[in-house]
């Protein structure tokens, strides 16, 4: 380490014959936990050691905003691995002196690189702006509060209104309040049988005041048959990857047509939560039933035989697979960081802003900015292989201790 000037500087390396002891041991170490995965399924691991400030942002939705029952997520860094982090909602003051547990609970555990990504639903509270606070091992007592407030637009959830039944064939309305920040997008989607995405009907986009207004042709069926029906925000989430960030779900009862014609039919009773405004209509005269598969579908029922602890051969082949590839993937970076090292710069650049512009972080007093630069370099020529740079505000309570907040 040295220092020059208002800069700071840590040189991370090793000599060679670490590394290369390292690399034996660490892949010992993983074949060792993988066998033991495949003898004893549900042994949870642990290492590492926490960070040295828990942080926590409110990370999606992305501007953090909407109506009770919004699906949240907050993103924890720096936090002890394998520790519990359990999360509150800070009072109106925007602090975690009076925080509220969340409905439900709010928890989850810290991965190995000391990050924690924990979701729930919003709980309803007044109209106003939240932070989230966390605790757990290696945090204040006192609890860390998020780096940004969520905007609370509405006290109340989502509503979706349908009519409890229809004809097949014929136009059923669409209602709905809260659907909210203004403008969102709404995806209507119909299915039977459990399969409840099987369908995109219509897609609505939500008024000035949250509501929401449209309609879809019901499908024709040849048997009084009960759909479910999805709304979901923003639109194609219903069976994605990323859980939509609004969701409501109701049901459809829809008779066979007596005459084969369709009609026109009004919807106010029946419904469940949900809704948004602007009309778009669409529908098929028919939801298909999943067609039945094997106890192993869409897998041969061959593959669901199991060689050894309960696994099947397809499960067992995935995490033999997946152990290849990281042993793999760890020769790789350590062979390319032997002819390497890390170096660590800090930069106070307080002088470079204006304070006055620096957003609070609660009760803490504003100390200082920082420009925190990590460089890889090649050891042989000097030559930097990539640079990143991050700017913190540092802020410190009334004990003197310090906490960064990264600028984005």
């Amino acid at each position: 380490m040295w220092q020059c000037g208002g800069k700071r500087a840590v040189r991370l390396s090793s000599a060679r014959d670490r590394v290369t002891r390292a690399l034996g041991t660490m892949l010992i170490g993983i074949v060792t936990v993988a066998l033991g995965v495949l003898a004893l399924p549900g042994v949870a691991l642990a290492s590492g050691a926490g960070g040295n400030t828990a942080m926590l942002t409110i990370s999606a939705p992305n501007p953090p905003q909407g109506p009770a029952g919004t699906q949240v997520t907050v993103s924890g860094q720096n936090w002890f691995p394998g520790a519990t982090v359990t999360l509150k909602i800070s009072g109106a003051d925007g602090s975690c002196a009076d925080a509220s547990a969340i409905p439900g609970g709010a928890s989850g555990v810290v991965g190995n690189t000391s990050d924690v990504q924990i979701s729930f639903a919003w709980p309803s509270l007044p109209t106003g702006h939240y932070g989230v606070c966390g605790y757990g091992t290696g945090a204040p007592s006192g609890g860390v509060l998020s780096d940004n407030t969520f905007d609370n637009l509405s006290q109340s959830a989502p509503t979706l209104k349908l009519p409890a039944s229809a004809t097949g064939g014929t136009r059923v309305t669409i209602g709905g309040a809260n659907w909210l920040p203004a403008g969102s997008s709404v995806e209507v989607l119909i299915g039977a049988n459990g399969n409840h995405c099987s369908q995109s009907v219509a897609i609505l986009i939500s008024a000035g005041d949250g509501s929401l207004s449209g309609s879809f042709i019901v499908p024709s069926v040849t048997a009084s048959t009960t759909f479910t029906v999805d709304a979901v925000s923003p639109p194609h989430t219903c069976n994605g990857n990323v859980a939509p960030t609004l969701r409501v779900t109701t049901t459809l009862t829809v008779t066979p047509s007596t005459s084969g014609s369709g009609g026109s039919t009004g919807g106010s009773t029946g419904g469940s939560t949900g809704g948004s405004h602007g009309g778009s209509t669409g529908g098929s005269t028919s939801v298909p039933a999943p067609a039945p598969g094997g106890k192993c579908a869409p897998l041969p029922d061959s593959l669901c035989a199991s060689p050894v602890g309960g696994i099947p051969w397809w499960l067992l082949c995935l995490i033999l697979l997946l152990i290849f590839l990281l042993l793999l993937a760890l020769l790789i970076v350590l062979a390319r960081r032997r002819g390497t090292e890390v170096i660590v710069t800090e930069d106070d650049i307080t002088g470079e802003i204006d304070p006055t512009q620096v957003q609070p972080l609660g009760a803490l007093r504003y100390v200082r900015t920082v420009r925190v630069t990590r460089q890889v370099v090649d050891r042989r020529t000097g030559q930097v292989n990539s640079s990143r740079e991050q700017i913190f505000d540092e802020f410190a309570d009334s004990q003197g201790q310090m906490r960064r907040r990264l600028r984005h």
